[in-house]
């Protein structure tokens, strides 16, 4: 009985050896063909080359480096005044509501001119009685009745009486308040019967046909946003439309603290739907120069900097570059590399400059950044 209990053990530590045995050389198989040799044929014969380092690769794709800048910015008239009286009074007649539409020129509010009014009549008066002694002299020294110094005298008093009425005629004018430019009135500020003066508010007018965004552009986009470029605008009064405008104007200077310019965009409101002082959200999108894009995970780092392993004729070699953006899970790049090369994105642990590698496969361009 305990013979054949030995038989059986001695039976299983056999399987056991041989099943082990088995496991080594199918392992040892699988690491020669990760190191690129062959198990069909003697390892000796195949250490006269370096190995190929399995890898996969990617090929590098050219994207342009485009930037969308968001702003917020803030609407204003394109042309906008708070209107004042030029000479103080007492308000007479409002002669507009709010939200009228004027045209140039047009009366806005009456001052109580009664005494101007009085000033140009007798302005008038006398300067038609100048004229008609200066017409009277006239014919008297025809008949070579009357002297010269006497009619010089008299045109001297008709010219002064003309300017004197020209003088009425102005101040009388002053007492109408009239609107500098066709736009929209915005609330009276004043009631009829107040007394004004140069400095008191009447009202605001605004040119709204077109509306001006103003808003800050940091310095590194000033160069791709030039004056005639479009944008495009939302506000929250409207927030299922976007609205279309154009630079018209950039400053002549950067705020040294904010390192931003102010850029103004008009743009129509033939719909009469903006008005001044609305906040908008601004677009931009910014044309950018064609750049080198790869996948994110070819992206090594080290102190020095950021790399990518390109292969060349089956041998890896290390090219320096700059990250310029990511767009997309690319990595858009600067540096020793173009379209139509092919990076390695799997199987950088083991690579050195001009060691041979093996290609394995080539995926698309997309992917996470290495590390």
């Amino acid at each position: 009985m305990n013979r054949r209990v030995a038989l059986l053990l001695q039976a299983g530590i056999s399987l056991a050896l041989v099943a082990a045995a088995i496991w080594v050389v199918k392992e040892r198989e699988a690491a020669l063909a990760y190191l690129g040799f062959d198990h069909t044929k003697p390892v000796q014969a195949q250490t006269g080359a370096e190995p190929g380092i399995p890898v996969i690769v990617a090929a590098v794709t050219g994207r342009p480096d485009d930037v969308r800048v968001r702003a917020v910015g803030t609407g204003a008239a394109v042309r906008s005044v708070t209107v004042r009286a030029q000479v103080p009074g007492q308000v007479q007649q409002i002669l507009f509501d709010a939200g009228t539409a004027v045209g140039d020129g047009n009366p806005l509010v009456r001052l109580d001119d009664r005494q101007e009014q009085l000033a140009l009549d007798l302005a008038e008066v006398r300067l038609r009685d100048a004229e008609r002694n200066v017409e009277r002299l006239r014919q008297l020294r025809d008949r070579g009745s009357a002297a010269g110094v006497t009619l010089e005298d008299s045109e001297t008093a008709a010219a002064l009486a003309r300017i004197e009425r020209d003088q009425a005629a102005s101040a009388l004018s002053k007492r109408t308040v009239r609107a500098p430019f066709a736009g929209v009135t915005g609330l009276p500020l004043v009631d009829t019967g107040s007394r004004i003066d140069e400095q008191t508010p009447i009202t605001s007018l605004d040119n709204r046909s077109s509306i001006r965004v103003q808003f800050d552009v940091p310095e590194e986009y000033l160069s791709r946003l030039p004056v005639g470029s479009i944008v495009e605008a939302r506000t929250p009064a409207w927030p299922n439309r976007r609205f279309e405008g154009t630079v018209v104007e950039i400053d002549s200077r950067v705020d040294p603290l904010s390192r931003t310019a102010p850029v103004r965009a008009e743009i129509p409101n033939t719909e009469d739907l903006l008005r001044p002082g609305m906040s908008f959200e601004v677009v931009a999108s910014l044309p950018g120069e064609v750049r080198a894009a790869a996948p994110q995970l070819a992206l090594q780092w080290e102190r020095g900097g950021a790399y990518v392993w390109r292969v060349r004729d089956g041998v890896a070699e290390r090219a320096e570059v700059q990250l310029i953006g990511r767009e997309e899970g690319l990595a858009l790049l600067e540096g020793d590399i173009a379209p139509g090369d092919l990076v390695v994105v799997e199987g950088v642990q083991r690579l050195r400059p001009g060691r041979p590698v093996r290609l394995l496969g080539q995926t698309a361009s997309a992917g996470g950044e290495g590390t």
